[in-house]
């Protein structure tokens, strides 16, 4: 799998710390007051600053300066990329990122994509149920997320064709990726949220163009099993045993990529909101550890071989949150 560099430039005369501004209005007070104010010489300059250094700045300010030059970036051709800082857009929450590849039209004027980790699998065809990570925003104000599958550590259920309305462009973009590909999606709000937009949580403005960050897990074919969230427990560990299963298989055959995917897949039916259901279900939580914790095991493995120090850390730190002394987990983590 190949990943492309991230970039770091930053244009350092763009923001201004708290703290510089706080120096500044304490520099400011502190002057005589028949101390004259420095002529500018260019009379259109002062007004064109982006921020007043001679004023406290609120947050609310900061974010709104922030998505005017946002909303500028995401019209600007690839080459100019580097002129803004992804981490002036909120980084505690996770901005957009930031992408050097061109754009590649998936639909005229409906999804535009722009790949971030190349995957190396086949493309999923029409009515495959896909397996992605998932994190949205809206482009006119990229500031907050929508959504983050991330969050919940339980990567989405998609059936091209079949789902939701609002996921009608990703279905579009999922047909053009490859397993393993991470792509930024540019939507058209005709195939997102649309005319409406969508006023519960989470909240999008009617008419509103989305761009999202997704991650295609893997694939299969569909099967006659109901959404996850209808499934009984018993349902869900025995479709998570499946994929377990059928993951060992692919990594006896040195197939690490295949089995990588259906352990990932397999992971998805024990996200972090069911197993809090679990709390206090001493039995059940047992039933579903005897699961969970080999195929974070085995994913550690596949990890462990791609040399992807951090992924091997924290999901043997996983196993070892429920079994200190998991022999397995102790030894892989190091």
């Amino acid at each position: 799998m190949v990943t492309l560099e991230p970039v770091n430039d930053q244009d350092e005369g763009w923001e201004l710390s708290q703290n510089t501004v706080a120096e500044k209005a304490a520099e400011k007070s502190g002057e005589s007051e028949d101390s004259e104010e420095p002529v500018c010489e260019n009379p259109e300059e002062k007004s064109t600053s982006v921020i007043d250094p001679t004023k406290e700045i609120t947050k609310q300010e900061l974010r709104e300066s922030a998505a005017d030059k946002w909303r500028k970036y995401l019209d600007e051709p690839v080459h100019h990329v580097s002129e803004v800082p992804i981490d002036v857009i909120d980084p505690l929450d996770g901005g957009v990122p930031r992408v050097r590849t061109p754009k590649v039209v998936v639909q005229a004027d409906r999804v535009e994509k722009q790949v971030i980790v190349i995957g190396q699998g086949e493309t999923p065809p029409k009515h495959a149920k896909c397996f992605i990570h998932l994190r949205s925003w809206i482009k006119d104000d990229p500031t907050e997320k929508t959504e983050d599958s991330r969050t919940e550590k339980e990567p989405l259920q998609v059936i091209i064709g079949k789902d939701k309305p609002h996921l009608e462009g990703v279905g579009l973009a999922l047909m053009s990726m490859n397993a393993g590909e991470r792509s930024l999606l540019h939507i058209n709000w005709r195939y997102a949220y649309g005319a409406e937009g969508h006023f519960s949580f989470p909240h999008v403005p009617p008419s509103s163009d989305m761009i999202m960050d997704v991650e295609l897990l893997g694939f299969e074919l569909e099967e006659n099993e109901p959404p996850r969230a209808d499934m009984t427990f018993e349902e869900r560990c025995r479709q998570a045993d499946k994929r377990r299963l059928a993951g060992n298989e692919l990594y006896k055959e040195g197939n690490l990529q295949g089995a990588e995917q259906k352990y990932t897949m397999a992971m998805s039916y024990f996200g972090e909101s069911f197993m809090f259901q679990l709390e206090g279900l001493d039995k059940y939580k047992k039933i579903a550890n005897d699961i969970r914790l080999p195929l974070l095991l085995n994913l550690a493995a596949c990890k462990l071989h791609h040399k992807e120090w951090h992924q091997v850390i924290a999901l043997c730190s996983g196993v070892l949150e429920v079994e200190e002394s998991n022999v397995k987990a102790l030894f892989r983590r190091g």
